[in-house]
């Protein structure tokens, strides 16, 4: 395969992948090493031999699975580790399929990646979290140095609600999205 890995698959492969979604590509930024995309109502990132996609509110990110793995087969790609994550949704009776219940999504990964595990982080009568996943990485006796990290923020209210409805939040580098990141502390984060 391409030594770009992920990012040699073209635009118009992710354009095609969030249209399954009904995502669309806002803003782009790429550097040395990875490609950024701003979407609506979500974010995507990719590197070499990593990608990332981040959703909120109705993108039904489970529907573009079974396309996003060919096209990786197609730069001579496998999957050695996937996560995927969500928190209980405030409104499980508005979701689409196949995001109608942790059953369903379950049958969908384990149908696309075999070999991956379900987890339930707390109460299900309460908030918790769903996890799939999945690790075929081989790891011959040497220190593992990758780390995952996530912060996840919901029930946002006030200053950072209002910043992230404003017309130029979905840029990278406007006042909106800079009013964001200092009322939700993100810009103390990673500074």
């Amino acid at each position: 395969g391409d030594e770009r890995g992920l990012r040699a698959l073209p635009r118009s492969f992710w354009e095609g992948i969030l249209d399954t979604l009904g995502a669309k590509i806002l803003d782009a930024t790429s550097s040395a090493s990875m490609d950024g995309y701003i979407l609506s109502e979500s974010s995507l990132f990719v590197s070499r031999v990593r990608m990332m996609l981040l959703t909120c509110g109705s993108t039904v990110l489970l529907r573009c699975l079974e396309a996003l793995l060919a096209g990786f087969r197609t730069q001579g790609l496998e999957v050695e580790w996937l996560q995927y994550s969500r928190k209980n949704f405030t409104y499980p009776w508005l979701q689409p399929g196949p995001h109608t219940s942790l059953a369903a999504e379950y049958t969908v990964l384990h149908r696309q990646v075999p070999g991956g595990s379900p987890f339930i982080l707390g109460p299900l009568d309460g908030d918790h979290f769903f996890l799939y996943l999945y690790d075929a990485i081989e790891r011959p006796g040497t220190e593992e140095r990758d780390q995952l990290c996530q912060l996840i923020m919901y029930g946002l209210g006030g200053a950072a609600q209002a910043g992230a409805l404003a017309a130029d939040a979905t840029t990278v580098n406007s006042p909106a999205t800079a009013t964001i990141r200092r009322t939700t502390g993100l810009d103390r984060l990673f500074a």
